[in-house]
């Protein structure tokens, strides 16, 4: 149980660090510890790699602005 509480640590650190959200104490530390554990070195760089597939692979379709402007004057309205 404890090794399943630290795997999910160490996955939420480095989302955290590839969304930028470490502080810069942390961030030095989860890469001095990755610099010393060849997997952690991995699960960062395959996040990553990950990340950057789902940024250029998944084709997203174009909104219109209309479809903007009628989204946001629909909130408008519920806002009121």
């Amino acid at each position: 149980m404890k090794d399943r509480e630290q795997q999910n640590d160490i996955r939420q650190k480095v989302n955290m660090y590839l969304d930028r959200e470490l502080s810069p104490k942390d961030e030095n530390e989860l890469l001095s510890k990755a610099d010393t554990d060849p997997n952690l070195g991995r699960q960062i760089n395959d996040e990553k790699e990950f990340r950057n597939y789902i940024k250029t692979a998944i084709n997203r379709p174009s909104v219109s602005p209309d479809l903007i402007k009628s989204i946001r004057d629909n909130i408008k309205r519920r806002g009121d």
